[in-house]
């Protein structure tokens, strides 16, 4: 990325580095989370520097955009609608919860293609985290079940800080693909 860049846009940036970590770390609990921030802050910081005229103003600047960026993954992560499953497990609906209701299931999440009701939706996921791994099984557990850190779990599995996130990315993309197995298979069961 710094290729594209001018090398101009870099001067200074990288200098506020501790300042705006100290800055976002205040409102932005997981260190992981606060990297990416801290990146992508550098990264706009660096694409819209010829916007700023006044230099004595990059330490203002760069904070503010550092605000920006975490109210934006704040804002992103909020709109995704959440159903709570098998204990404290979240699963992201498709499409609003609200609009499909089940009398004797309650609230329903679209999973397959078809809407199905609480229970069922969290006998799907106890099956598909059987099916999974132990250690992703584990990863899982310890992050959203337990709500550990990332920096926890990196101690807690022997990983170095910066794979666990990938190692929830990649044990939540393989239960996803289970669910949606399984939630496939029980709407064809349904249609027959």
């Amino acid at each position: 990325m710094e290729a594209t860049l001018a090398g101009g846009a870099w001067t200074g940036l990288m200098d506020l580095e501790c300042e705006l970590r100290a800055f976002l770390g205040r409102r932005c609990r997981d260190e992981s989370e606060l990297d990416d921030v801290v990146q992508e802050t550098f990264l706009r910081a660096a694409r819209f520097r010829s916007s700023v005229h006044d230099t004595r103003n990059l330490r203002g600047w760069t904070l503010r955009i550092g605000g920006n960026v975490l109210r934006d993954r704040q804002r992103r992560e909020s709109r995704l609608p959440r159903q709570a499953v098998a204990g404290s497990l979240e699963l992201e609906s498709l499409g609003d919860p609200r609009d499909a209701f089940d009398e004797d299931q309650g609230r329903a999440v679209l999973m397959g293609g078809r809407w199905v009701g609480h229970a069922e939706a969290a006998a799907l996921l106890r099956g598909a985290l059987a099916c999974l791994g132990a250690h992703d099984r584990a990863v899982l557990d310890a992050y959203y079940c337990r709500g550990a850190s990332t920096e926890r779990i990196a101690c807690e599995f022997g990983l170095p800080r910066e794979l666990v996130k990938v190692r929830l990315f990649r044990a939540r993309r393989r239960l996803m693909k289970r669910l949606g197995a399984a939630g496939y298979a029980a709407a064809r069961g349904a249609v027959r």
